[in-house]
């Protein structure tokens, strides 16, 4: 019986069929991002999409402030007695680790560990900090020029990933940071809103939009009523 090297290439029915499943993955991922409504669901739906092109044991989202200098874990996920759970920190706000300060000036990294070596000091632990992973990527939250956080994936297994698997998480990263960016930003026009009506209500004043080719309005504010009884 022929043995197959463990070298040997894919079959091109396999490769074929692999290149669909991430197509179809891919695919999922953009419908799933543009209809989220929360910063969270955005980090749920890049976790799963990693994990299906990728696979992993732990995996988190973290927000960085730049004007705070801090990181607001969004998700985090780890192995717990055997079964996947959240390990989403309760305290957010703290200083980022130097691992992701590495990663939001300089890009992805990946660290690879031989199973009985140390968890490098610039890296801190989440989860199950008794048992550090093995590999390891990390790969900036961007939205065009601007670096929002840091996405990670790490496996208990050694030499799970390779540098290619950077290109995969960035990609992943890279979408997430535009739908972050795309609910941040109507988060802040409500806001901005709310504290015009405030203002506006406050004064007694009635804000409109008169459409001169119709000669009608085309919106009236809220407190019209008590104006003109």
């Amino acid at each position: 019986m022929p043995t197959l090297s463990p070298n040997a290439r894919p079959s091109p029915t396999k490769t074929a069929k692999r290149r669909t499943a991430n197509a179809q993955i891919l695919e999922a991922l953009g419908r799933d991002l543009n209809e989220a409504a929360t910063v969270r669901r955005v980090a749920e739906v890049i976790l799963a999409a990693a994990d299906a092109l990728l696979g992993w044991d732990a995996a988190a989202l973290d927000l960085y402030s730049h004007e705070l200098d801090a990181d607001d874990c969004v998700l985090a996920m780890d192995v717990v007695e055997g079964r996947r759970a959240e390990v989403t920190p309760a305290k957010n706000g703290t200083a980022p680790s130097a691992k992701a300060r590495e990663v939001l000036a300089q890009g992805a990294q990946i660290v690879l560990r031989e199973d009985a070596s140390p968890l490098a000091p610039n890296c801190v632990p989440f989860g199950n900090a008794s048992r550090p992973s093995a590999a390891l990527l990390f790969a900036p939250v961007r939205c065009r020029d601007q670096v929002l956080g840091v996405l990670t994936i790490q496996s208990y297994t050694s030499q799970a990933y390779a540098r290619k698997d950077l290109d995969t998480l960035q990609a992943l990263a890279d979408h997430g940071g535009g739908a972050i960016r795309r609910i941040q930003s109507e988060g802040l026009l409500h806001r901005t809103e709310e504290l015009y009506r405030r203002a506006i209500g406050g004064v007694g004043a009635v804000p409109y939009a008169y459409d001169y080719r119709t000669r009608s309005y085309s919106f009236m504010g809220e407190g019209i009523e008590q104006l003109t009884g």
